[in-house]
């Protein structure tokens, strides 16, 4: 028999393995099928022990960014508990379009920006100085003497000085602006990608779970029925299970991708929008 990694093993394959090598036994199956379940199971030992090298792969970039040691310990990942509906995309976009901190910066840019065009430009008019003195004679007798002054400095070279320094600060207003409207489009397009990708993943997983996966788990355990009094082939069999293990699969990963959906909204919104502390295990049987 073939060793699999300890607890990782499928026990409906495992079963499907060993109802071959029984019927093999008696003689009412050949040993091609005892093979190809081994085989079956050995692949599966092969995905599990990449996906192990994976995990510890992800646990090593974890402790990176954390600055933590190597052999730190990594929790074991809980799937959170998503919201039991969706917002909609215009009031999503709404909040990330005001809140979103590198739209706040770029609109404090902006506003810089225009407040030292408008200075420049205020530099080409002549500045004017006004003065007055008041005081006595020496000795503090006599009448109050005083004085009036009136100075103006006149920017003889403006186009050439002031000028220059006018356009430049309203080409950087410009610039800001721009960069504002750019990070604003970014900001749109962010949002209605991430929200596309997390009413796909709900969807599909709706599906996968209501209907695809208990319809496909049905046809393989009918399969095995059927394998062992005859009524099909081992291929069947086999091609059930593993189409059972596929779509199964296919759950985690989507709702992998419906959490790093969440994760984006909530990045672009600069605010929380579903409970992380709340686990998919607690809120079990809720409507999703």
């Amino acid at each position: 028999a073939i060793s699999l990694v300890s607890g990782e093993e499928m026990p409906l394959l495992r079963d499907i393995e060993n109802t071959a090598q029984a019927m093999y036994r008696v003689g009412e199956a050949s040993q091609p099928d005892v093979l190809r379940a081994q085989v079956e199971r050995a692949r599966m030992a092969e995905d599990t022990l990449r996906m192990v090298a994976m995990r510890s792969a992800a646990a090593a970039g974890f402790d990176a960014e954390l600055d933590r040691a190597a052999d730190s310990t990594l929790g074991t990942p809980v799937l959170p508990a998503f919201p039991a509906t969706v917002p909609s995309v215009d009031s999503v976009l709404s909040l990330a379009l005001r809140d979103r901190p590198e739209l706040r910066a770029g609109a404090a840019d902006v506003s810089a920006a225009e407040r030292q065009r408008d200075l420049a430009a205020r530099n080409v008019w002549p500045d004017i100085t006004v003065g007055m003195q008041l005081g006595r004679q020496a000795g503090g007798v006599g009448n109050l003497m005083g004085s009036a002054m009136i100075a103006a400095s006149i920017p003889v070279f403006a186009n050439a000085r002031q000028g220059g320094t006018r356009d430049a600060a309203a080409a950087m207003a410009a610039m800001s602006r721009a960069e504002l409207r750019a990070t604003q489009a970014d900001t749109r397009a962010a949002v209605i990608t991430a929200y596309a990708e997390l009413v796909r993943a709900r969807r599909l997983t709706a599906l996968y779970r209501n209907t695809v996966l208990p319809e496909a788990d049905a046809a393989a355990t009918s399969a095995l029925a059927s394998y062992r009094v005859g009524q099909v082939d081992f291929l069947t069999v086999l091609d059930d299970q593993l189409t059972v293990n596929r779509y199964d699969q296919a759950v985690h990963e989507l709702e992998a991708d419906e959490g790093k959906a969440w994760a984006r909204l909530e990045a672009l919104v600069a605010r929380p929008l579903m409970n992380a502390h709340s686990t998919a295990s607690a809120a079990a049987g809720g409507d999703r």
